[in-house]
């Protein structure tokens, strides 16, 4: 038997996280098809863990994922994705592969642009932080917003901020280590950075770019020597 749409949307949106464990507890004693769509003991299995407890979340995640992909085979990967998730660069190839571009921002928002799945028709908002991290920041869109973006450029606010960018790459263990301690890189980063936030300071330089204050100190000072760079000639002691 085929796994209705439905069905599989919603163990998809559990196994990603985008549905509480408690929420999707309540919801599989409800859904009696489960019983039809899976085997007896794994049907068995899903009402009986204990939804309170990580490690139990964790088991059930990793089997219900197990099924799933038994069950349905997709050629695209947008259904395993968290609606707001980080991809880093070597992990992105086959996501990206079913992925058309449909718009971009532009200057100055250079990183910022809009794609399509070719396969399964989502839209994503893409965040390309290829600077410092080397991670794409995704955020699964409506085709309503899409519409607008690609229509009235009209840009939702998440990804318009490079900080932002820097700061959940971050979150999710997303870090590169420059073999050049003042890495043009890092050096017009901090420059955008100052741009944005003329009011920064070198502590948060240094925490944006997951660099020492040592560093922060020479990167800053790098930056200065370049006219852009200007803004933060008062971060340099």
């Amino acid at each position: 038997m085929s796994l209705p749409e439905k069905i599989f949307n919603k163990c998809w949106h559990f196994v990603r996280g985008d549905t509480p464990a408690r929420e999707f507890e309540n919801w599989v004693y409800e859904a009696s098809e489960l019983q039809l769509l899976f085997s007896e003991e794994f049907y068995m299995t899903l009402i009986s863990t204990d939804y309170s407890s990580s490690g139990p979340i964790l088991v059930i995640k990793r089997k219900l994922k197990e099924q799933l992909n038994r069950l349905v085979e997709r050629d695209c990967s947008c259904h395993t994705l968290s609606n707001i998730d980080a991809v880093g660069m070597g992990e992105h190839t086959h996501i990206f592969q079913s992925l058309d571009s449909k718009a971009k921002y532009g200057e100055p928002l250079w990183w910022l642009w809009l794609a399509q799945c070719n396969i399964c028709e989502e839209f994503w908002m893409i965040g390309s932080e290829e600077r410092i991290n080397d991670v794409f920041i995704m955020k699964r869109l409506s085709h309503t917003i899409s519409q607008m973006i690609i229509n009235e450029s009209f840009w939702p606010e998440d990804f318009k901020k490079f900080e932002t960018l820097l700061i959940m790459g971050k979150e999710r263990g997303h870090s590169v280590r420059f073999v050049d301690p003042v890495s043009p890189a890092l050096v017009y980063t901090a420059i955008d950075l100052a741009k944005a936030k003329p009011e920064i300071e070198i502590k948060e330089i240094s925490e944006l770019l997951q660099i020492n204050l040592e560093q922060a100190q020479a990167v800053v000072k790098e930056a200065s020597k370049d006219s852009a760079g200007k803004i933060i000639m008062r971060l340099v002691k």
